[in-house]
């Protein structure tokens, strides 16, 4: 498996290894790629909780204004 760097010249690896993950998950189409090394028998969970990261961009850029419009891709024009 390729290895991603966990920083780029100094700023967080987040984004741009999208061509990786498809080839990674082409190969082990409908496969459990890591279920088999969990050690979690998912079938006997009772309940559960999950965290989501949902990252959105500043309303206020750099402080230069002092309010913005909401812009979203979900956001109609109409």
């Amino acid at each position: 498996m390729q290895e991603l760097a966990e920083y780029i010249e100094g700023v967080p690896n987040i984004s741009g290894a999208e061509a990786t993950i498809q080839a990674a998950m082409g190969r082990h189409q409908g496969e459990a790629i890591y279920l088999p090394g969990s050690g979690i028998d998912f079938g006997r969970i009772r309940s559960c909780c999950a965290n989501a990261l949902h990252m959105h961009q500043p309303l206020i850029p750099a402080g230069a204004m002092t309010c913005a419009p909401l812009m979203s891709s979900a956001t109609s024009s109409t």
